[in-house]
């Protein structure tokens, strides 16, 4: 039964509010006339799907929820076959969709992959607060473990020279924008791998670059099982502003 809902919201919601960028890049916009917007991006699934858009569905801000359907299962809208194109065309959509609006606050997301990028992206706008759930820091060695999306974002003949240009996206990241303004809200499980390969890294990084964050401890062991641990986190949370 809860499948099924979750089915038929995905469905009207893409109906009523999908739109394509550029003739390529695929994202969902719900207006409701705020000065904040929430930009929400996705993690790995079976085929590219937007995330929580059923748990942010009450939150009366505008909202852009950006699909990442490039490469194979996708590409933390980086690269596709060695191409940058998925972050230029997501950086010129935000950035549009910043003008257009005049907002005052913007506010990044997601989990796993998402969460990587809503750190990013967030960073790269100056996002007041960016929330990450179980996500990624060093790309190129997690994705060496999943070969057909890391030649899929880099290209067939992709070997370590370009595992450790990924691995050092988000360090760079984190070094251009150092006592950044804006604060991140890490949600996370010590109880999961993802904490010893990458949390633990981002966090001495984080400290190292005079970053704001605030972590909330979960408990569970399965990275698979991140959303279900903070899409009620995050409704909360988001619920108050």
């Amino acid at each position: 039964m809860v499948r099924k809902l979750k089915h038929l919201i995905r469905t009207i919601a893409i109906k009523l509010w999908e739109h394509t960028y550029e003739g390529r890049l695929k994202y969902l916009f719900q207006k409701h006339d705020s000065n904040t917007l929430i930009v929400v991006f996705s993690g790995f699934d079976v085929k590219p799907l937007y995330n929580y858009v059923r748990t942010l569905l009450q939150i009366k801000c505008d909202k852009m929820f950006i699909l990442d359907d490039f490469g194979c299962r996708g590409s933390y809208y980086w690269y596709e076959n060695g191409d940058d194109k998925p972050m230029r065309l997501v950086k010129s959509l935000i950035t549009t969709k910043l003008n257009e609006g005049k907002y005052k606050r913007l506010i990044t997301l997601g989990t796993s992959k998402g969460g990587t990028c809503a750190i990013y992206f967030g960073l790269m706008f100056g996002a007041c607060d960016i929330y990450a759930g179980s996500c990624q820091y060093r790309i190129g060695t997690y994705l060496r473990s999943d070969e057909p999306v890391f030649k899929a974002m880099m290209g067939i003949d992709a070997s370590d020279k370009e595992r450790d240009h990924l691995d050092k996206q988000m360090p760079r990241m984190l070094s251009l924008h150092q006592h950044s303004p804006s604060k991140i809200h890490l949600f996370y499980s010590k109880d999961e791998h993802t904490y010893q390969d990458d949390i633990q890294f981002l966090i001495s990084d984080l400290d190292k670059y005079n970053i704001t964050h605030e972590d909330t401890i979960s408990h569970f062991t399965n990275h698979g099982d991140v959303g279900k641990y903070f899409s009620p986190w995050i409704k909360a949370r988001l619920t108050e502003i």
